[in-house]
């Protein structure tokens, strides 16, 4: 198990059966890499999300990238998230149908990840 799903923050997103809460953030990402990552892990009812987005930062107080923030759905359901680690907590068991949009601050779509995972 990695050390930034122990870490978690207990402040949730949203007050509906699905909870997103933020991850902090604990290792820095080499700038030398431009590409967009996103990557999700599942224990339990719970799915994790990591990404790694250059395009945007969100840090209120980095004044040298745009800000951005994530759409995510799932199964129809939209959040707004301004994190880049986060997860969704007490996900019933089935298939789930996950997609994940990265804008930038004027609304721009920047990338979409769209994954099907089953609990």
């Amino acid at each position: 198990m990695s050390v930034w799903m122990i870490m978690l923050l207990m402040s949730p997103f949203v007050q509906s059966d699905i909870t997103i809460e933020p991850l902090p953030a604990i290792q820095e990402v080499s700038t030398e890499n431009t590409e967009t990552k996103i990557q999700t892990h599942q224990i339990g009812s719970t799915i994790y999300v990591e990404t790694y987005v250059p395009e945007v930062t969100f840090n209120r107080h980095d004044e040298e990238r745009p800000k951005g923030y994530f759409i995510v759905t799932l199964d129809g359901e939209k959040e707004k998230v301004e994190q880049a680690a986060f997860m969704l907590k007490d996900v019933p068991n089935g298939k789930h149908q996950l997609i994940i949009e990265l804008y930038d601050e004027k609304g721009s779509l920047l990338h979409e990840y769209e994954e099907t995972i089953q609990l």
